[in-house]
């Protein structure tokens, strides 16, 4: 309360998304697990909400919360293949062709 008296604009992505968060992770380990019950250790700032937020539907937040940029880097792909490990081999094959032609071009073996 006495954060979001003081900084109202931090409450959202502190407080308010780590209880939509937390609760999601609950119902996912219950879906995936095939429980009725699961465990939760939830610090007592976002206990209230937690508890308000799995009584709610959230669905489709979980890849907004979890979204970062580098997660989205790594799913980009370029002819079927991940973006980062394109980007190595294009690197990798320009400088074997410039160390090839070097090695044609001064080789004293041709």
């Amino acid at each position: 309360q006495l954060l979001g008296a003081t900084f109202p604009s931090l409450v959202e992505p502190l407080v308010s998304e780590r209880d939509i968060f937390l609760s999601l992770t609950m119902k996912s380990s219950m879906a995936v697990n095939g429980c009725r019950r699961v465990v939760g250790v939830v610090g007592k700032g976002h206990l209230r909400g937690a508890f308000t937020a799995l009584n709610e539907d959230h669905s489709g937040k979980f890849k907004k919360l979890t979204w970062t940029p580098s997660r989205a880097a790594a799913k980009e792909k370029v002819l079927g293949v991940p973006k980062i490990l394109f980007d190595r081999l294009v690197v990798d094959t320009i400088v074997f062709v410039v160390l090839y032609e070097l090695w044609v071009t001064f080789s004293p073996w041709r």
